[in-house]
């Protein structure tokens, strides 16, 4: 998650991708838009006003988010010049935003979340930040769960570490890594995943990730053969970056809830303002392998709006 000013903010989740598509809301003074922007297709019609908890709602009324980024929104509204005396004074549904939710984004006041809101919050996180990986070394393999986030977000990582009972912390200048790497401690994460499918081609990596970690742990023989070696480089050689299949099986499908949206726009949305116009800008960035998630976003946000 970042704030950006004064522009565009693209995120490519790889290095190599050339491409990417924006699901978008624009929040100008007394209206929003909606449209997700691509060559293909654009909507612009008009939308909600803002994120709502409980009731799976996107309506115009003061929300108390679990949402840490619109701390950072926040922020980015009262720096600019100008732009604090409009969503403080006549103007209030921008301003239920930048005044009355943000003081209330503390850790922990996530934890009125029950278990399948937080299982929901951080399947949508994971599709946004999650990394899995495996690593060997020598003859053996290390399998690796984790976050790499800002280090203001040190908070939010111990509330994680706290809510699942595995995973440890690490500092370095400016960033938190959040990593869960022990045989038994990435079972929890397995639980909360294998029941929530995650939505985006992150799946795949997940998939591979846990089919090498059963090949591995609960092989027939404590040494490890060269067959089963192999079968596992395999699998590592088409995760992340490596990989360039990105069908998802015939199974998956994509399921929108307000908490996973929660997680996934913690990760992958911002936030942005315009000083010329004093226009407020919300869009999540994505590779194009993504395009149907985000499909699956705008049409989730219209169904809670024309309901």
């Amino acid at each position: 998650m970042r704030d950006v000013n004064n522009g565009w903010l693209v995120r490519y989740l790889h290095s190599n991708t050339a491409s990417a598509f924006f699901f978008l809301v624009i929040i100008c003074v007394d209206f929003v838009y909606f449209f997700l922007c691509n060559p293909l297709f654009t909507s612009n019609k008009p939308c909600i006003k803002y994120l709502a908890t409980k009731d799976a709602r996107l309506k115009s009324s003061k929300a108390q988010l679990p949402l840490f980024a619109l701390r950072k929104y926040s922020r980015a509204l009262s720096s600019k010049s100008g732009i604090h005396n409009i969503v403080t004074s006549s103007h209030s549904k921008i301003g239920d935003i930048a005044c009355e939710t943000a003081p209330t984004h503390k850790p922990e006041n996530l934890a009125f979340l029950s278990d399948e809101e937080f299982g929901e919050w951080f399947r949508g996180f994971v599709d946004a930040e999650g990394c899995f990986s495996i690593q060997t070394v020598k003859n053996h393999f290390k399998f690796i769960f984790t976050f790499c986030l800002h280090i203001d977000e040190t908070p939010l990582i111990k509330y994680i570490i706290q809510r699942l009972g595995v995973g440890a912390f690490s500092l370095r200048e400016s960033s938190v890594n959040f990593t869960v790497s022990s045989k038994d401690a990435l079972l929890v994460i397995f639980g909360v995943l294998d029941k929530r499918p995650l939505n985006t081609s992150k799946n795949l990596n997940y998939l591979a990730f846990r089919q090498a970690y059963d090949l591995y742990f609960y092989r027939e023989s404590v040494n490890i053969s060269s067959e089963l070696s192999q079968e596992i480089v395999t699998l590592k050689d088409k995760m992340n970056k490596k990989r360039v299949e990105f069908k998802q099986s015939t199974d998956h499908k994509i399921h929108i809830t307000p908490y996973w949206l929660l997680g996934f726009v913690e990760g992958e949305g911002y936030f942005s303002t315009n000083k010329t116009d004093y226009s407020l800008k919300f869009g999540i960035g994505q590779t194009s392998q993504e395009i149907i998630v985000l499909e699956a976003i705008q049409k989730y946000f219209f169904s809670t709006t024309n309901s």
